[in-house]
């Protein structure tokens, strides 16, 4: 964010700039961002009008073509062991919740309506339980504690979310924000809780659901069958033909006993491998088999950030031959020398996330043989990492390539 042509602050997705202090004055203000090309794209400009006393928030969202900002602003006042709450939304397809609130370990029943979290204004929070206005230190505002947050849609009683323990530890203003989620997973909501500092912290629904996928990368005929059984009659069962990329799947959070066999038993299966999926939470899982045909698993976790300039691929070794494989990803104006972009030392069975611009990249996995020499271990044609989905690269064993094996591009 430039104001008046000078830097005041930046931050990424999910976070905030730190705070600055300006004069009361009509301000104009720019917001940027650098492409792919390290070139500056202004995403949106705006003239403000800063008031003494007042706090202001800026708040960038909406689509990533034609981004909103939202000016949000409310007069600061001295706090002493107490806090002020405001509320704000930024879900498009809701334009209001309902705000309840309790202390920590009181139900829904005996939650308080304290707010409306309304599409891009603010609100303030009114505490039900004020100081005795008889005490010289009388306050009412929220007392420093722990507390639970519930939102339910307009006038309804039954909640929609409800947020884990959160603790106002600090005497100042809080603002927190109704937000869907991005990357994976979408459309599930969360609240984030600004204050003074750069990081915000995102708070999950505690109920919330988790999803998972599964990639097959093995090059046998014959259907794989995974079955993934939790503790509460929680139970899914997923066929796979060879080399293929399975559905995101929704699951209630929890832990999973992992299981897979091949019809064909030409690899030992897998049993009772332990798979954790968190409450709005996206997991991939990689099937594979070792040199001595063993069925085994890679499970992580998939970016919650939006893939629109920016991608988080994920990348895993599933070939036993090779222990450190470097991934370089050239763009057409590279050699491997030369590009940027690179995974170094890749074990056997490790995944690692690297941030790609959107672009062109060429992937080409590189590995040291006993005399120190590179050997290119097998390479992709150009491939445009400009679609909003989260890709997974995976280097594994093909009979279907000369070399033997394959960079697989997953979405």
């Amino acid at each position: 964010m430039y104001v008046d042509d000078s830097l005041l602050g930046g931050s990424s997705y999910g976070d905030a700039t730190s705070l600055g202090t300006l004069e009361s004055d009509e301000v104009d203000l720019e917001f940027r961002r650098v492409d792919a090309d390290n070139k500056t794209v202004i995403i949106k400009e705006m003239t403000a009008n800063l008031k003494e006393g007042y706090k202001t928030l800026f708040l960038l969202s909406g689509d990533y073509a034609d981004a909103d900002i939202t000016e949000l602003s409310f007069e600061r006042e001295t706090l002493d062991d107490h806090f002020r709450l405001f509320t704000t939304s930024v879900v498009t397809s809701v334009p209001q919740y309902d705000v309840y609130m309790a202390e920590e370990g009181t139900p829904f029943s005996d939650a308080t309506l304290v707010s409306k979290a309304n599409y891009q204004s603010l609100d303030e929070a009114v505490y039900w339980a004020p100081d005795a206005t008889s005490t010289t230190d009388a306050s009412d505002d929220f007392d420093l504690d722990d507390y639970v947050i519930y939102l339910t849609l307009p006038g309804e009683a039954v909640p929609i979310y409800e947020s884990p323990t959160i603790s106002f530890i600090y005497s100042t203003e809080y603002v927190i924000a109704v937000r869907s989620t991005a990357g994976a997973l979408r459309n599930n909501i969360e609240l984030d809780l600004i204050v003074n500092s750069t990081a915000v912290t995102s708070y999950a629904d505690v109920n919330a659901s988790s999803q998972y996928r599964i990639y097959n990368s093995l090059d046998d005929d014959s259907t794989l069958t995974i079955s993934l059984d939790g503790n509460n009659e929680e139970s899914e069962l997923v066929s796979l033909a060879a080399n293929s990329l399975s559905e995101f799947k929704q699951l209630a959070y929890g832990d999973y006993r992992l299981s897979a066999s091949l019809a064909s038993a030409n690899v030992s299966p897998l049993a009772n491998r332990l798979l954790t999926l968190n409450q709005g939470e996206s997991k991939a899982v990689v099937l594979y088999a070792d040199n001595s045909n063993k069925l085994k698993s890679i499970a992580f976790i998939e970016s919650a950030l939006p893939q629109t300039y920016d991608h988080e691929i994920k990348v895993a070794n599933l070939v036993q031959d090779f222990s450190d494989l470097e991934i370089y990803f050239v763009r057409n104006d590279e050699t491997i020398e030369t590009a940027k972009y690179k995974l170094a030392s890749l074990d056997f069975e490790e995944s690692r996330s690297i941030v790609l611009p959107k672009d062109y990249y060429e992937i080409v996995a590189v590995y040291d043989d006993s005399s120190g020499n590179e050997v290119l271990l097998e390479r992709t044609q150009a491939i445009g990492f400009n679609e909003e989905v989260n890709y997974i690269v995976t280097i594994e064993k093909s009979a279907a390539t000369p070399s033997g094996y394959a960079v697989a591009i997953l979405h």
